[in-house]
């Protein structure tokens, strides 16, 4: 490469030079003449030849964003729960709803035996004081704190989703139009209602099953004649005390 010279250097130059170099090379001015040349070899020191063939340079990396996905919300249906359909892995199910509400606080396993003889058409279970039906061989039930049950049924090695049930406390879990346990029926007045028993209620909604609570009302009265009649009560005075889909385990022969 060409080194830039200045006055003084030129001057220093020319000094040191013979009379002849110094009349060839040197003008008045303190200029180089036209027939000069300059010879890179007598630059003060050594020069440096960066080969880029040999330079690699690496790439920067920009890190992706970092996100979270929050887990779809547990919407309870009446053909399952949030994301989950009644058929579902136990596993994933009960995974998901231990991340929204924590750690379960029951779990109980039940084998029903095969009474098909009576033709019943379910399978009875008689363990502990009362016997319960469902129309599977195994079953499982999962609670967790605030009252809210997952169902299991299939047989020993391979149990599915099949149901849920809910009684509190509200607005823990709903359905897609928001209906929670304490919900006023006058807040769904699509919903279904009718007596269940003398002084309670039932009803449905978009196919979740309700228990309806209207205070000390009788939902049933006398007709007079030895029967009764349904006596409704007033909507904005019956409230939701549990909701449930699919299918639990249950007391046959019931009939209240």
């Amino acid at each position: 490469m060409f080194q830039r010279f200045n006055h003084h250097s030129l001057i220093r130059s020319c000094a040191l030079a013979t009379v002849v170099v110094l009349a060839a090379a040197c003008s008045s001015s303190g200029g180089l003449s036209d027939s000069s040349t300059t010879d890179e070899s007598s630059t003060t020191g050594p020069s440096t030849t960066v080969d880029a063939s040999s330079t690699t340079i690496a790439p920067t990396t920009v890190p992706a964003p970092t996100t979270t996905v929050a887990p779809e919300a547990l919407v309870l249906r009446s053909d399952g729960l949030g994301p989950f359909d009644f058929g579902s892995a136990p596993t994933a199910v009960i995974d998901a709803i231990t991340a929204q509400l924590g750690a379960a606080a029951r779990n109980d396993v039940l084998l029903y035996e095969d009474v098909s003889e009576l033709g019943s058409g379910y399978y009875l279970s008689f363990d502990g004081p009362y016997y319960f039906a469902l129309s599977y061989p195994a079953g499982q039930t999962v609670c967790w704190t605030g009252d809210f049950c997952a169902e299991f049924g299939g047989t020993t090695d391979a149990l599915t989703f099949i149901g849920w049930s809910y009684s509190g406390p509200a607005a823990m879990l709903a359905s897609a139009p928001n209906l929670t346990i304490g919900a006023r029926w006058s807040d769904f007045p699509s919903m279904d209602a009718f007596p269940s028993c003398y002084t309670t209620g039932a009803g449905s909604h978009q196919g979740i099953v309700l228990v309806l609570d209207a205070g000390t009302w009788d939902w049933l009265v006398s007709d007079g004649v030895g029967g009764y009649v349904p006596n409704l009560p007033d909507p904005s005075s019956t409230r939701v005390t549990f909701m449930e889909a699919g299918e639990r385990p249950f007391q046959p022969g019931l009939d209240c």
